[in-house]
């Protein structure tokens, strides 16, 4: 009996070596399915299935590895997500929710300048534009990938992650001014186009103060709320991108083929910035993960809404610079209904009002999406233990309102310069968050996984970020 009992021990000591040696494996193989067992709590009854596999060992190894499953199996219901629980007690966003959310992130401000880019870079914008939405399509790639493999949802404490503390503190702060950047420019776009309607009393700081105070309500408004209105604002602005293409068609002249070229040099670098703006917009995308029921299709909504504005970026750009040449103006919506010396057409008069309205609308939706990020930013660079009910006061409530504030008296100052407020935001800003800082945290993390190809590519990546933000900010002084 002693040596039936030995050989049933060492028996159970050899399954349970097994069963460790095949949970660190499964650990190795998936760090963010890891991360999220070791930090939850362990539920009772993963605990009595525990204390039931320390009891049993010296008598069943059978029972054992029963026990062991019953705790991996408790575990797991445990860990099940509820979108309730995590995200405020809202309803959290599906594929198609995400999809929309990231087509009105990259169908903005910057798509309205895209033909003034290519009137003054020429038609060789059109493959710097594609190699433009290649390459941040594959650094979106790699931040969701990093994101999900960590279960972080923070741009910042992805940095963190990789490179410290200290770079936390640096990368938000950089995250903070790149977010009131597009907060300024959306907010700017916004008050231009409600000012059309209105040219008496929505004009200058009147329209603007409007606008701020519409964007605070609109950020405040339920998740599924705003998805809709997203819906509602980007209908809209492609019914200003038709009006824009279908003045261009009714134009009684065309531009003359001289002032469409292939390539003009001296404007190539400006162009580089505007071009770059639109499809960065990497410092949204952690905030939409972290409202995603399921994170781990976020790359499918990257394909989904990638593949989109890819078309619309073409068929407004190109047609666009086409049609009116070296009349395209700073935004795409001062030359709906009017003729290249910017008359009025007499068909299409009732054009401009009706875009307008429209273009205010997507831009008003933009600006309290970029304030609600915004505002994310802020929550996770000021510490849980600092303040207590105060900080969430103070960044909940009080902050949105200062931030409008203080753009609102920003864009007064920028009304008349839009185009080369984005060339410095996207030069600055835009080119080192959507190429350097995802390509540098995926090497920095699983640089060990990386090939030759890979590696060489996302220094590619870096090395092309940096230079165009270089070249950008030359060109913006």
């Amino acid at each position: 009996q002693q040596q039936q009992q030995q050989q049933q021990q060492e028996q159970a000591r050899a399954e349970s070596q097994r069963l460790q040696q095949q949970q660190q494996h499964e650990e190795h193989q998936d760090p963010h399915q890891a991360n999220q067992q070791d930090s939850a709590p362990v539920p009772p009854t993963a605990a009595a299935a525990t204390t039931a596999a320390g009891a049993e060992t010296a008598s069943s190894p059978v029972a054992v590895a029963v026990a062991v499953a019953g705790a991996a199996t408790a575990n797991e219901q445990e860990l099940q997500y509820s979108p309730e629980e995590e995200y405020g007690g809202c309803e959290a966003l599906g594929v198609w929710d995400g999809t929309v959310s990231l087509a009105s992130c990259l169908l903005g401000t910057g798509l309205l300048a895209m033909p003034y880019a290519f009137s003054l870079a020429g038609m060789i914008a059109a493959p710097i534009l594609l190699s433009v939405v290649f390459g941040t399509a594959y650094t979106a790639h790699l931040l969701a990938w990093s994101m999900n493999r960590l279960g972080r949802y923070s741009l910042g404490d992805l940095v963190e992650e990789a490179f410290g503390a200290r770079a936390k503190v640096a990368t938000n702060a950089f995250l903070i001014v790149e977010l009131w950047g597009y907060l300024l420019s959306s907010l700017l776009c916004a008050s231009l186009n409600v000012a059309e309607l209105d040219p008496v009393y929505l004009s200058g700081a009147s329209g603007v103060c409007l606008c701020g105070l519409f964007v605070l309500f609109l950020s405040r408004l339920h998740p599924g709320v705003v998805t809709q209105l997203n819906v509602l604002s980007n209908a809209a602005f492609m019914l200003c991108c038709c009006m824009f293409l279908w003045t261009g068609f009714n134009l009684p002249s065309k531009a003359p083929s001289d002032e469409v070229k292939f390539l003009k040099p001296h404007g190539l670098l400006s162009a580089a910035g505007i071009l770059v703006f639109s499809p960065a917009g990497h410092s949204f995308y952690p905030s939409v993960m972290e409202k995603m029921a399921d994170p781990s299709k976020f790359p499918t909504c990257v394909k989904r809404a990638y593949s989109l504005v890819t078309v619309v970026y073409l068929a407004v750009a190109v047609a666009g610079y086409w049609f009116f040449g070296n009349s395209t103006q700073p935004s795409a919506v001062l030359n709906i209904g009017l003729d290249l010396h910017l008359a009025p057409l007499p068909t299409l008069g009732w054009m401009a009002p009706l875009a307008a309205a429209g273009m205010g609308l997507k831009m008003l939706a933009l600006a309290a999406q970029v304030l609600t990020t915004l505002v994310s930013t802020l929550r996770s660079a000021v510490p849980a233990s600092s303040g207590g009910k105060e900080r969430d006061l103070l960044v909940e409530f009080v902050a949105p309102a200062m931030l409008v504030g203080l753009t609102s008296m920003v864009a007064v100052h920028f009304a008349n310069d839009v185009a080369r407020l984005l060339n410095l935001l996207g030069s600055v800003f835009c080119m080192n968050v959507a190429f350097v800082i995802p390509s540098l945290c995926y090497w920095r993390l699983f640089r060990r996984e990386l090939g030759f190809f890979q590696g060489a590519l996302l220094a590619s990546l870096v090395a092309l970020g940096l230079l165009l933000a270089s070249l950008g900010v030359v060109s913006a002084l």
